[in-house]
C-alpha cells in the first residue's frame, strides 16, 4: 500500500500490521506519524520512479514546492492526495502519470470513499482502476438505549461511537444521557471497481 498522506488516527498501525507500507505524512497528521514518514517520498519501483507527495496539486496546476521537485526528480508518477479529488491524468509535458486517488476516509466533503489499484511491470503501468469504498460514514444520535440499536440497523450499524467523538456530538441531541446512543452508520454497499486502463 502507498498512502498519500493525512493517515489520522491509528489508520498506518492498522495498515503495518496487515501489509508493506509506503506513505507520506498529510497536513491532519500529529506528531507521531510525522517521525514515521517523510513529507516526500521519490523511489523506483522496477522501472519506474515514483514520486509522493502529500500536497501537490494536478497537471498543470501544480503548487510551486511540487513543481520544482518534479523538474529535480523527474519521476514516471507522480501521487498526491490532500484535495480529496479522484484523479488520474497524464502529464505529457512533463512525461509523468499523475494520480489523487480521492479520498478513503469519513473526512472532508467527498461523498464517495475512493482508492486507486494499479500495477507496475517493468517500466509499464498497467491495470488501472478506481476502487469505490462505498457512501461516508454518517454520525448520529438516536433516542434508543445502545443494546436496542443492533436489532434496530442490522445493516448499517458500523459502532457504537466512544469519546471523544460523542462529545463532539452533543449539538445533535438535547436527551439526558442515559437517553441517547451515539452511533456510526453506513451503506452497506459493496466496493465496486472501475476499470481505466
Amino acid at each position: 500500500v502507498w498512502h498519500a498522506g493525512d493517515f489520522g488516527g491509528d489508520v498506518a498501525k492498522r495498515l503495518k500490521e496487515k501489509m508493506s507500507l509506503k506513505g507520506v505524512f498529510g497536513n491532519i497528521d500529529e506528531q507521531e506519524i510525522r517521525h514515521q514518514f517523510p513529507e516526500q517520498l521519490v523511489f523506483n519501483c522496477e522501472q519506474v520512479k515514483v514520486m509522493i507527495r502529500h500536497i501537490g496539486g494536478s497537471p498543470p496546476n501544480y503548487n510551486p514546492e511540487t513543481r520544482k521537485e518534479l523538474a529535480i526528480h523527474k519521476p514516471q508518477l507522480f501521487i498526491c492526495g490532500h484535495s480529496h479529488i479522484l484523479k488520474v491524468i497524464y502529464d505529457d509535458k512533463i512525461n509523468c502519470l499523475h494520480m489523487n486517488p480521492g479520498a478513503a476516509g469519513n473526512q472532508g466533503w467527498h461523498k464517495v470513499r475512493t482508492i486507486i489499484r494499479f500495477a507496475i511491470d517493468g517500466s509499464d503501468i498497467k491495470n488501472c482502476e478506481i476502487i469505490e469504498l462505498g457512501r461516508k460514514y454518517i454520525n448520529c444520535c438516536v433516542p434508543f438505549p445502545a443494546s436496542f440499536c443492533t436489532s434496530l440497523f442490522p445493516k448499517h450499524l458500523l459502532h457504537v461511537l466512544q469519546a471523544p467523538m460523542y462529545n463532539q456530538m452533543d449539538h445533535l441531541c438535547s436527551l439526558p444521557d442515559r437517553h441517547k446512543t451515539y452511533l456510526q452508520l453506513a451503506s452497506p454497499a459493496k466496493p465496486r471497481f472501475v476499470p481505466l486502463f
